[in-house]
């Protein structure tokens, strides 16, 4: 993945929870990985083909979910499918947002959702790094992570 590739991730990642809440996110520094990233409650992850191929997945805690909940559609007690919901919409808009620094050929899946601590989610292994992007929106963390071949 290119410099600008990135920036361009974490300028779609800052700019979707400023949009939602006029709160910034705070993002911590990218760091690279060849292991399986360690998951929290909830996570939504979307397969990509066309020119590129790999995956994105966005992992949350409960919380965070249920704060872009509350701000997102007014509800300030979901259940577990609404926080599901949630995630899969999170990662598709964030995969969406992601695809103009990609160009056209480059095609997102329909979310698959998971929720619990589940043990492994396994980026399919490429010869490229896997880039995670740690988050932090109104004291939760969620992490986006990244792997494009």
């Amino acid at each position: 993945m290119k410099e600008h590739e990135l920036n361009h991730i974490i300028s779609t990642i800052e700019n979707y929870f400023q949009e939602v809440s006029s709160e910034k996110a705070i993002l911590g520094i990218p760091y690279t990985t060849k292991i399986d990233e360690p998951i929290f409650e909830f996570t939504g992850i979307i397969g990509i083909s066309g020119n590129r191929k790999g995956a994105i997945y966005v992992s949350a805690e409960s919380k965070l979910l249920e704060q872009l909940t509350l701000f997102i559609i007014g509800e300030d007690n979901p259940g577990k499918t609404i926080l599901n919901d949630m995630v899969g919409e999170l990662s598709n808009t964030i995969a969406g947002n992601i695809c103009s620094a990609f160009g056209n050929e480059f095609t997102i899946t329909v979310p698959i959702v998971v929720s619990g601590k589940v043990n492994d989610i396994v980026l399919q292994k490429l010869s490229i790094p896997i880039f995670v992007i740690p988050i932090t929106w109104k004291n939760s963390k969620c992490k986006l992570v990244i792997g494009i071949d």
